[in-house]
């Protein structure tokens, strides 16, 4: 072979691998859901200049302020009573996706059932809204026949579980679960949080410490209710357990 020939392959070799190289960076590609403390987006959105910059911090948009929870924004941000279902994605171990069924609507004491299914179990809860707060009165576990037990002797007893007071201001603290095992507080509220595409405004976070176990922090949206689950570590880093992915059947207020 003559050198003309050999430098003649070689530049056509290396054009054909420009080629190749073009249209592998220039081919768009999709994410997948990933977790929250990567920085990258939770849900399949093409990537963008924007969020190829986004750090943790851009995922929680955060504007804290001094706030009040009032009654009005009790009821705007109650969990499970403002859809007849609600779909979590968990991203621990626990679970892979949770589904919560709206079953039993509330009656005129405020008291409602839902159903908690998840890829292990099904689990009922019992919860009443009252003036004060929302309470749990009773978790049924395993629940395996769809009954009506608003009024059962389980959810009918005198201990109920504080999961959201009706007031609270930032900063201050009360006591939940069954025998007050647990301490929860009001950090502050988010103007914005957003998961994959869907943005949520005026956030509520509050804090669940307890004995033996490294603090949760859950946050409530208006016009939803819980939207997100996090475990903060020792170091700091808030690890997402379990996000909202999407609602059906919004119910009239």
């Amino acid at each position: 072979m003559s050198i003309k020939d050999f430098n003649k392959r070689r530049y056509l070799r290396l054009v054909m691998l420009a080629g190749w190289l073009f249209a592998l960076v220039s081919t768009p590609h999709s994410i997948n859901a990933v977790d929250l403390n990567s920085g990258e987006v939770i849900d399949e959105l093409e990537e963008s200049t924007n969020e190829s910059e986004q750090t943790d911090e851009s995922i929680l948009e955060e504007n804290d302020r001094p706030v009040t929870l009032d009654t009005q924004k009790y009821y705007a941000i109650l969990p499970f009573s403002q859809f007849m279902n609600y779909q979590y994605i968990g991203q621990g171990q626990a679970f892979i996706n949770k589904n919560i069924i709206l079953e039993y609507r509330p009656d005129d004491q405020g008291i409602f059932q839902v159903a908690e299914f998840t890829d292990q179990k099904a689990v009922a809860y019992i919860y009443q809204i009252r003036a004060d707060g929302l309470y749990e009165l009773a978790c049924i576990d395993p629940y395996d026949q769809v009954q009506d037990l608003r009024y059962s002797p389980q959810a009918s007893g005198a201990s109920a579980s504080l999961i959201l007071p009706a007031r609270l201001a930032v900063g201050s603290h009360f006591r939940s679960g069954y025998q007050n095992e647990k301490s929860l507080s009001f950090i502050k509220q988010v103007d914005q949080v957003a998961i994959g595409s869907t943005v949520y405004s005026n956030v509520v976070v509050l804090e669940e410490t307890q004995d033996g176990m490294r603090p949760l922090r859950y946050y409530y949206a208006d016009k939803v209710g819980l939207i997100l689950v996090q475990e903060l570590e020792t170091d700091g880093q808030e690890v997402t357990l379990m996000y909202l992915n999407a609602t059906q059947g919004e119910l009239a207020e």
